[in-house]
Order: structure tokens, then sequence, then C-alpha cells
């Protein structure tokens, strides 16, 4: 009787194990999937890439702040006035506006220099970032070609051997069923075994 209840457990146990390794297929073939296709190294390129494209962007954004401001004494203090009474507790006296008046006299003057630098950055960085856009959707594409052919090949192997595989198919059947019963008969046992 021991040894029926341990084999019984024994297969309860499989049949258990394989609904499990059934279950997590899916999750594991996405993993797999997400790893095949480079996501991480394609998300690391594009990050680069945009931040390479998006540093040209704030160097023009300080040259237009060194054109507006220059070297006018009332658009700079309507600047500062803005950012007091934006930020009240911001206040600037004394040697902090003769620093603020450097600052911005020293911006409008190479405002320039700043432009031509962020239009030609601009013009590397946003092309990289494009270069590497079309990398990573050809690569996409790659693999979304070579999934079709590797599905179109299957499907015609399949249509070929489904005139023979036929009597597999009743097999599959019979096994599930033999498999079923046989749970079946371990559960009955059991039940037996709890009553005596």
């Amino acid at each position: 009787m021991a040894s029926e209840t341990k084999e019984s457990e024994n297969i309860i146990q499989r049949v258990a194990t394989s609904k499990l390794v059934q279950e997590a297929k899916p999750t594991q073939a996405f993993f797999q999937k997400f790893s095949n296709d480079w996501s991480f190294i394609f998300a690391g390129s594009l990050a680069y890439s945009f931040l390479t494209a998006l540093f040209p962007i704030l160097i023009a954004l300080i040259a237009i702040l060194g054109f507006v401001l220059g070297g006018q004494k009332t658009s700079q203090e309507f600047i500062l006035s803005q950012i007091q009474h934006a930020i009240p507790s911001f206040a600037i006296q004394g040697s902090q506006h003769d620093l603020f008046l450097s600052i911005s006299k020293q911006l409008s003057a190479s405002a320039g220099i700043l432009a031509i630098v962020s239009v030609l950055l601009a013009i590397f960085g946003g092309s990289r970032l494009f270069v590497a856009i079309e990398n990573c959707l050809e690569r996409n594409m790659q693999k979304q070609q070579e999934l079709a052919s590797k599905a179109l090949h299957r499907d015609k192997a399949r249509k070929q051997a489904t005139s023979s595989k036929e009597p597999t198919r009743l097999s599959t059947i019979i096994e599930v069923v033999t498999g079923s019963a046989l749970a079946l008969v371990i559960e009955l046992v059991r039940l037996r075994q709890r009553r005596k």
C-alpha cells in the first residue's frame, strides 16, 4: 500500500510539474524573444543618441537667451524682475546683481559662437539619432522577415505531414484519456485509504 501511495504521489507530482512548465512557457518565450531582439542594446543606443541630439538644443537655448539679453539693460532688468516675481525668496542684491549683469554681457557676446556650435552639433547629433532609429527598425524588420519565413516553412512542412500524422492525433487523445483515467484511479485509491 505504501508503495502505491508513493507511486501515486509521484504521478500527481509529475502532472502538477508539467502544468507549471506549460504555464511558464509563454513567459519564457517572451523573455527569450526580448533577449534575442537585442532590446537592451537598442534601448541604450537610442538613449545615447537622444542625449547627444538633446545637448545641441540646450546650447541653442543658451544662445537664444544670449541674443535676447543682447546687452540691453531693460531686458536684463525685466528678466531679473520676472525671476524675483516668480520666486519671491530669490532676491538678487548688490554683488549678485553685478554678477548677473556680467554673466549676461558675456553670454550676449558669445551668443553668435554658441549658435554656430549648436547648429553644427545638432546636425551631427540629429543625424546620429536618425541613424540609430533606422538601425533599430532595420534590425526589427530583419527579425520579422526571418520569423515570417520560418513560419511559412513550418506551415508547408505541417501541410505535407498532415496526411501522415492523423494516427498521432488519435494517439494524443488516447494519452490524454489514459492520463486522466489514471489520475482518477489514484484519487479514488486515496479516498478509499482515507475512509479506512
